[in-house]
């Protein structure tokens, strides 16, 4: 019994020195990866290749749980510190919800202060459904945010993107609200607003715009610019373009704040009501367009025919001025059959520069060169069968172009089912 006692009592301090001897080798192990560390690769790894990584795991544009992540990073250590902010990309775009709590103006420019040099991204987000029907509610609009655009207005430059694009297309539908909803703070800090350069851009296209929507032309400069596509939402307006002073403000944009009236060439005009007069002075103050579309253009009562007969005589018809004088290609679409003069169009083919031409004994005469249009392009609306005469005249399409060396296009009458 004794014999067991003591051997009992020697296996209990064995388990003690052997739990001692664990728990100091679990030290010496600590100490042993300690300092393997200081001689570890990753220690030793640049902080430029440390920002690369965090750049790789974090998103390109961070909201809330983004820029807490970065914060967390910074927190680490000074290298990781030190890492996170030498990589200016970290810090370059920001996201913003508007359901949510808006970031200070003062904070995000801080943070997009960070970023230096870089190309910088600031996202809105809204979770509505829109600007629609907002004053029909209780509470102010999310998008009338004054401290939103005093950030647009007054904070880092976000047109980086902008430096090398050549083609802008915006497209406006969904978008129901305007410049004059805004409320007057808004107004001041976007009226304020530097002008957005795009130095590089040769074809802008704006879609489905509202009326109002050419207050978009204050605020951009396209000093390269070729190409003008303008496409309105609807041709039922209070206004139309002409209350919102289209012309002037286009002319503004072309000659004044953009001169680009050197290399502004083509101009597309799509569904839109406008007056005719007004028009016809727009194509006046730009006489070296190579390129006009109309696409289902409509005038005020009785001034349809007049208009069309202030265009041809743009073309120097009947010995006019000639401000149409390097127009190549010339596309009226969408004309509504009912109201279109037919006969005016095939007298002006017939007589139009660069050729005179007269049909003498079968024959064509032509007469001496006075312009530049290659290309016209006549397209129809459809229309209900009232008895209307056939107006798509092949024979003189057909005369033409083996004649005149002009290319006309004229699009047969397409009747609607009954």
């Amino acid at each position: 019994m004794v014999e067991a006692a003591s051997v009992q009592s020697g296996i209990g301090m064995l388990t003690m020195k052997i739990s001692t001897l664990k728990e100091h080798l679990q030290e010496l192990e600590e100490d042993l990866r300690m300092h393997r560390a200081v001689l570890s690769s990753v220690r030793k790894m640049p902080i430029d290749i440390l920002g690369e990584i965090f750049h790789y795991v974090l998103p390109y544009v961070l909201d809330d749980k983004g820029r807490q992540q970065l914060i967390d990073l910074c927190l680490v250590c000074k290298c990781w510190r030190d890492a996170a902010h030498a990589m200016r990309q970290l810090w370059s775009g920001v996201s913003i919800p508007m359901d949510g709590g808006l970031l200070s103006t003062k904070k995000a420019v801080l943070w997009f202060q960070r970023s230096g040099a870089s190309r910088k991204t600031l996202e809105v987000k809204s979770k509505g459904s829109g600007h629609y029907g907002c004053d029909k509610m209780g509470s102010r609009c999310k998008m009338e945010c004054g401290p939103l655009a005093k950030l647009l207005a007054d904070g880092p430059a976000l047109d980086h993107h902008c430096q090398n694009l050549e083609t802008l297309t915006a497209d406006f539908r969904g978008s129901y609200f305007g410049y004059w909803g805004l409320e007057p703070l808004v107004q001041r800090q976007l009226s304020g607003a530097k002008i957005v350069a795009i130095p590089n851009l040769r074809e802008l296209r704006l879609q489905n715009m509202g009326s109002d929507a050419v207050e978009i032309f204050e605020h951009l400069s396209t000093p390269k610019l070729v190409t003008l596509d303008l496409s309105f939402r609807s041709k039922i307006d209070d206004h139309g373009p002409d209350g919102y002073e289209f012309g002037p403000r286009l002319e503004n944009f072309i000659k004044t704040q953009s001169k680009c009236e050197d290399t502004f060439r083509a101009f597309k005009l799509r569904t839109v009501w406008i007056e005719g007069k007004e028009l016809i002075k727009i194509f006046e103050a730009y006489p070296l367009l190579t390129h006009l579309t109309l696409d289902d253009v409509s005038f005020g009562p009785g001034e349809m025919r007049s208009f069309w007969w202030d265009l041809w005589k743009g073309f120097g018809w009947y010995d006019n001025p000639m401000w149409l004088a390097y127009l190549e290609v010339l596309e009226l679409l969408q004309l509504p059959p009912t109201e279109f003069h037919f006969p005016d169009l095939c007298k002006f083919i017939k007589e139009r520069p660069p050729f005179r031409v007269r049909f003498v004994d079968g024959d064509i005469t032509k007469g001496e060169m006075k312009g530049n249009l290659k290309r016209l392009v006549v397209m129809y609306q459809k229309t209900k069968p009232l008895g209307l005469h056939r107006q798509d005249n092949f024979h003189v399409i057909w005369r033409l172009r083996r004649e005149c060396g002009a290319s006309v296009e004229i699009g047969p009458m397409l009747y609607e089912d009954k």
